[in-house]
């Protein structure tokens, strides 16, 4: 699974209910598109100026194959912003999908700790309520134990920007793209270590 194939398979994933004509694979299709002067502008300033006062660091503007009822084709952009802060050592970015969806461009963003990673940088996001400094060591954890059923771990984390998301005191699913990972803190006299109990990443 490369990242851009699953960052753009958790997008489309949203708009499933919008889209009842189609197939959730038909969904996928997408091709590459260049904004105009004027669209780059009004999208980096409703993700990253006007939210945060950063610049926009990173575009992926993408539009849809199928269309819709109206026969229109959006396009969707992911946006990386430029740093506006930092926590516990690692950069604050801002994060934002954009669409036209609606004949006009609106933006769901939210503010993500950028943490080193080879071949990263990964993102972790930044949970009102959330202890930051667990959320991080439940991630580092996963990405040092590699290979769980099959699965590259780290290829799976690897650019994403990625949800912890606490069950229980000791239990957590973190949501990367399209796969999550549920997780459980293991703890003895002396140490906790943080193991995956389970995998899904839907078959599509």
């Amino acid at each position: 699974m490369t990242t851009r194939s699953s960052r753009w398979r958790a997008i489309f994933a949203l708009l499933v209910p919008f889209w009842a004509d189609y197939s959730f694979a038909e969904l996928l299709a997408d091709y590459p598109v260049s904004l105009s002067a004027a669209d780059h502008t009004q999208v980096a300033d409703l993700a990253c100026r006007q939210p945060v006062g950063a610049i926009a660091e990173r575009f992926d503007a993408r539009r849809a194959v199928a269309k819709m009822a109206n026969g229109s084709r959006p396009i969707f952009v992911y946006v990386i912003c430029a740093p506006h802060s930092s926590m516990l050592g690692h950069k604050v970015k801002r994060i934002a999908q954009c669409d036209n969806y609606y004949g006009r461009w609106s933006c769901t963003a939210g503010d993500f700790l950028e943490y080193g990673a080879w071949p990263g940088p990964n993102y972790l996001e930044l949970n009102r309520g959330n202890d930051i400094a667990t959320d991080l060591e439940v991630v580092k954890s996963l990405l040092s134990i590699k290979m769980y059923r099959g699965h590259d771990l780290a290829e799976l984390m690897n650019g994403q920007s990625c949800s912890l998301h606490p069950k229980s005191q000791d239990r957590w699913e973190l949501e990367c793209g399209v796969t999550t990972i549920s997780v459980a803190r293991d703890c003895t006299k002396d140490s906790c270590s943080y193991q995956p109990i389970n995998i899904d990443i839907p078959l599509v």
